[in-house]
């Protein structure tokens, strides 16, 4: 198991659900075939990498993200938007910058799998670079930062990244038969 090392403003619900997400990541790809191997921590943080992945002769490497909220204290997370991280809290490349070949983001009824270099297209095709927010509610396709933070985000329709990307979905069992 990975040692997580808590970013300031990092609650510990946020670090669990990356953990569950990332367990249930593990046992889907798992029940598809894929041998995985979970990175070590300093991966996970300089290289954005969660897992490796192989089957046959294919590898990948992935980062998964959690079910997100849109602002710091909505109720619960939801599955409409994507955050794509650009910069992360320290100020360096964030997560679509990293080494990840693929970006699993968790949905209700399991990952959509996107290429990280695909979303980094989209973001340049989508996203105005020109102008920038400070509410994360009025971050749709333009830059978000926290005042006083390094990062900066974008928030991305999850219906138009399906719409415009190659892209995998899998589902959990429990999905599958309802």
């Amino acid at each position: 198991m990975k040692t997580i090392h808590r970013v300031k403003y990092t609650t510990p619900n946020c670090i669990e659900n990356g953990m569950k997400a990332e367990r249930l990541f593990a046992s889907l790809a798992i029940k598809r075939g894929w041998q995985v191997t979970p990175t070590k921590a300093l991966r996970d943080i300089k290289d954005h990498i969660d897992f490796i992945i192989r089957a046959d002769r294919i590898t990948f490497t992935v980062d998964v993200k959690a079910l997100k909220k849109i602002g710091r204290h909505d109720p619960k997370e939801q599955s409409k938007y994507i955050w794509l991280e650009l910069k992360n809290v320290r100020g360096k490349s964030g997560w679509l910058f990293g080494k990840a070949d693929i970006i699993a983001f968790e949905m209700p009824y399991g990952f959509l799998l996107f290429k990280r270099k695909s979303l980094i297209d989209f973001k340049r095709r989508f996203v105005n670079h020109w102008k920038l927010t400070r509410d994360p509610r009025k971050a749709e396709y333009i830059l978000y930062q926290r005042k006083g933070r390094r990062d900066v985000l974008t928030l991305v329709e999850v219906g138009l990244l399906k719409q415009t990307i190659s892209h995998e979905a899998w589902f959990t069992e429990e999905y599958k038969w309802n």
